[in-house]
């Protein structure tokens, strides 16, 4: 048959063309192969119609569609190209007709009779030398002379949301359209062609914000009146329907329970979630690959270490969803994701809680959604599973959101309030009482509660750690003595516990109370310094980076910038994140003040985004007092356009892009810059601004000489004979603007 016309603009799918005219010119077959909506057919046909002189021999299109039989395929392969099919084997005319020409075929539709065209293309591009075969499906036919490329969903900021506005206006839309609104329209749609032109039919009645709050029953949204579309896909259920019907019975099984899955999971969580009669955790790996194979399922390609990881787009999400419903295995399932997470926290806490090693924490960073998931259901369906999944996954709140952590614990201590280890050890659990900026007197009442569930039920190890947190909260809420007596108390109690990592967090938490203590620098310092090396000797990254922090803030305090400079870029080389990384890029931001004040302005409100991206509300009150303090005289130290241009690129910063920033090491500061004291660069930059010596000396608190003194001064360093080349001087280096 030749090539329909098509009316509608093709948008996007440039690199797939251009990849597609490579591939063509060089396979026999090529395969574009994706989901049903994908828009595999209008690919092919848009590359059908713009490679013709290519193809001198003719273009010949057989669409499988509706072909409901394997004996059928071969009739319409005959059909197409004009031959007779009377007799009973049409094939051998097939391949006369086609000949040596150089000629196009098109099998479009192939996944339902997958078996069936792959013999027939097979047979021709065997028999024909000069013949290419473009084919569409679901998946690939398995054939030596096969390539496949894979047509993934519409990129959404670009070709998606062009997609929506170009059939919305077809469609009869006449306001404007939100941009913002069809993006996140589109991208709920999974960036499915399809689905995104079935949406826009309807703008016409509806804006893109309300089809988007309708989405949750997507299928009901996504039909609409096209009847130049085959029944299949003239809703999207249709569409991912007739992919259903195509798996075999394992296959759906398998596929409706995936939809347990929030986001991306891994193999072993698919085997241990999934695998229960009728399916065998042994066949779920082979049974996820099909659906990988036949485009139901999403591969992705993890770091070599961590293996890959899989997902449902959303549309097909529901639909299993609907599928697993009426199966009656949403309970069952439910309660075996729960208890899968469950166990996997708690192994990974266990080890913490006894070596202190936090290296398998990380692992579980691809599934938060997954575990907010399980805390959800266990919230509602198994309160005290809850509380343990909570305080099991505190090395990951750590990591990830401490905020986020401490909402979850209150809502699940308020759920069991029984006076279980298990909530003992939620009572304690750092996002709660400490990072999550919980008052002193509140966290007090917590942790002794903690302290009292551990002693009664003789758990030593866990008294020693709730005694030595409440020195942690203690410290984060500015009570330093208070801080100071509990990490105290807490040795002395247990000074013969074998616990390495009580024994690692007591030495930092001694020291940051001592380092911030009136005259007990030195003493915190050499306390902080055991507690990083013995935190580092269990594996305790967090600790480990805890201590090096405080560290370098104690050496920045103790003047010593060089070692300040080590420890605190040791500290951010951990990669963690939250209020200890924060922290030690606003120790950094201190050490510039002097050199560098635009580096220094942009390190500083760069640690107050860090925090704040972190979900932690403030920092250590002593920390935070003196990083406020450093932040003003920043401030002061740059005119306020140029400041305001460093606090602007501190924020449009990711977390990744300005620990890089602290990590690098800073341009060598202007030597004749780094001849001027501080005062004399205060004075300097004041004389930038257009003060005279008076107004400057009224600013300063000095006396008029005294200034006049640091401007000769100043001077006389730089090889400058006036105030104007100094002023300019300062200007050059965007430390202050002109004066109006």
């Amino acid at each position: 048959m030749g090539l329909p016309l098509v009316r509608s603009s093709f948008t996007g799918r440039d690199a797939e063309l251009r990849e597609l005219e490579r591939l063509a010119a060089d396979a026999a077959v090529v395969t574009l192969v994706g989901t049903g909506g994908v828009g595999k057919t209008r690919l092919a046909l848009e590359f059908a119609h713009s490679a013709g002189e290519a193809f001198p021999g003719g273009i010949w299109l057989v669409d499988l569609s509706a072909t409901t039989a394997p004996e059928l395929v071969v009739p319409e392969v005959a059909a197409a190209l004009g031959v007779a099919t009377g007799s009973s084997d049409p094939v051998p005319l097939v391949v006369e007709q086609v000949g040596d020409r150089e000629s196009l075929l098109l099998v479009d539709n192939c996944e339902h009779l997958v078996d069936a065209a792959a013999a027939i293309v097979h047979q021709l591009a065997s028999a024909c030398p000069n013949l290419r075969v473009l084919a569409t499906s679901r998946e690939p036919l398995g054939l030596a002379a096969e390539v496949c490329l894979p047509v993934a969903p519409l990129e959404i900021a670009r070709d998606a949301v062009r997609l929506f506005t170009d059939r919305a206006w077809t469609a009869g839309a006449r306001a404007p359209l939100d941009g913002d609104d069809v993006a996140a329209l589109c991208a709920r749609l999974d960036g499915i062609p399809l689905a995104i032109e079935l949406a826009a039919s309807w703008v016409r009645v509806l804006s893109p914000r309300e089809l988007l709050a309708r989405l949750d029953n997507r299928f009901d949204v996504l039909a609409a009146a096209r009847r130049d579309l085959p029944p299949r896909q003239r809703t999207m259920h249709a569409t991912v329907e007739w992919s259903h019907r195509l798996l075999t019975d394992h296959e759906r099984v398998l596929f409706r329970r995936l939809a347990v899955f929030q986001g991306t999971f891994g193999l072993d969580a698919a085997e241990a979630i999934c695998g229960w009669a009728p399916l065998a955790p042994g066949r779920v790996a082979g049974l996820l690959g099909d659906l990988v194979g036949r485009s139901m399922v999403v591969a992705e390609r993890g770091p070599a270490d961590t293996g890959g990881r899989c997902h449902l787009l959303e549309t097909l999400r529901d639909f299993a969803a609907e599928q697993l419903a009426a199966a009656g295995e949403q309970d069952e399932l439910s309660r075996r994701h729960f208890a899968h997470w469950l166990s996997a926290a708690e192994k990974i806490d266990g080890v913490r809680l006894r070596t202190g090693s936090d290296s398998a924490v990380t692992t579980l960073t691809p599934d938060g959604d997954n575990l907010r998931v399980a805390l959800r259901w266990s919230i509602e369906r198994d309160p005290p599973g809850a509380l343990r999944l909570a305080a099991a996954l505190e090395g990951f709140w750590m990591m990830r959101s401490v905020g986020e952590g401490g909402r979850w614990l209150r809502r699940a201590l308020d759920a069991a309030p029984e006076p279980t280890w298990h909530r003992a050890r939620a009572l304690m659990v750092s996002p709660l009482v400490v990072a999550s900026g919980v008052p002193w007197p509140e966290a007090r009442g917590l942790l002794d509660e903690s302290v009292a569930l551990f002693t009664s039920l003789g758990d030593e190890a866990g008294a020693a750690m709730a005694r030595v947190m409440a020195a942690l909260s203690a410290f984060f809420n500015g009570e330093i003595a208070e801080a100071e007596r509990r990490v105290e108390d807490a040795l002395a109690r247990h000074a013969g516990l074998g616990h390495p990592l009580f024994h690692a967090r007591a030495a930092t938490y001694l020291g940051a109370a001592l380092s911030f203590a009136p005259r007990r620098l030195e003493a915190g310092r050499h306390r902080l310094a055991e507690g990083a090396e013995r935190s580092r000797g269990i594996g305790d990254g967090w600790g480990e980076g805890l201590a090096l922090m405080l560290l370098g803030l104690a050496d920045l305090r103790a003047g010593r910038p060089e070692s300040a400079r080590e420890h605190l870029r040791a500290a951010l080389r951990l990669n963690l994140q939250g209020g200890v990384t924060a922290s030690a890029i606003g120790g950094l931001g201190q050490l510039a003040l002097e050199r560098d004040p635009r580096r220094a302005c942009t390190l500083l409100e760069a640690a107050y985004a860090v925090l704040e991206r972190a979900g932690v509300p403030r920092f250590a009150v002593e920390i935070g007092r003196r990083l406020a303090t450093a932040r003003q005289r920043a401030d002061r130290r740059l005119a306020r356009p140029v400041a305001e241009r460093c606090r602007a690129r501190a924020r449009a910063m990711t977390t990744e892009e300005v620990i890089a920033l602290a990590l690098e090491e800073p341009p060598l500061p202007d030597p004749a810059e780094g001849r001027l004291t501080a005062r004399q660069l205060e004075v300097a930059l004041l004389v930038a601004s257009g003060l005279t010596n008076r107004e400057i000396a009224q600013q300063l608190h000095l006396s008029v000489r005294t200034v006049e003194s640091h401007v000769d001064d100043a001077l006389r360093e730089l090889g400058f004979h006036s105030r104007s080349r100094l002023a300019a001087w300062v200007r050059e280096r965007e430390l202050v603007t002109a004066p109006p």
